[in-house]
């Protein structure tokens, strides 16, 4: 990072030859700072090392199973969102019907209401009766 900023820091075009010539020697200097890390403790490195082969065969035999898993997912993903768009259309039906419904329960109470109103008034079959006779 202070490499990084440093050439940051200058204000003035570097040519590309010192640019690769810089990065080169930053790149000698991690490797040495590596060799030295791994040196320092070599041992550990070379457990870490070991308990790490197989690893990839294991990871391997996993492969199969997941990427089966992954289909089985898939799958029924498709499956739920299949419902959920069944469910959704069945309940907008619903509420359409619970509305046409409430409309047809206004419409009767309406109806009687008037019947009633007739009745009370003395009109029959739509010709009001003054109560001759």
């Amino acid at each position: 990072a202070a490499f990084v900023n440093a050439l940051r820091a200058n204000e003035h075009t570097v040519p590309l030859e010192v640019a690769q010539g810089q990065l080169r020697h930053q790149l000698s200097a991690l490797k040495q700072q590596l060799y030295e890390l791994i040196n320092a403790d070599y041992p550990q490195f070379m457990a870490l090392a070991v308990g790490l082969q197989g690893v990839e065969e294991k990871a391997g035999s996993l492969r199969v199973p997941l990427l089966e898993l992954s289909s089985c997912c898939e799958v029924m993903q498709g499956h739920a969102r299949r419902n959920r768009e069944y469910l959704e259309t069945e309940m907008r039906g619903r509420i359409n019907t619970q509305i046409k419904q409430r409309g047809l329960e206004r419409c009767l109470r309406f109806s009687t209401i008037l019947h009633e109103t007739e009745i009370l008034l003395g009109i029959v079959d739509g010709e009001l009766n003054m109560g001759e006779g």
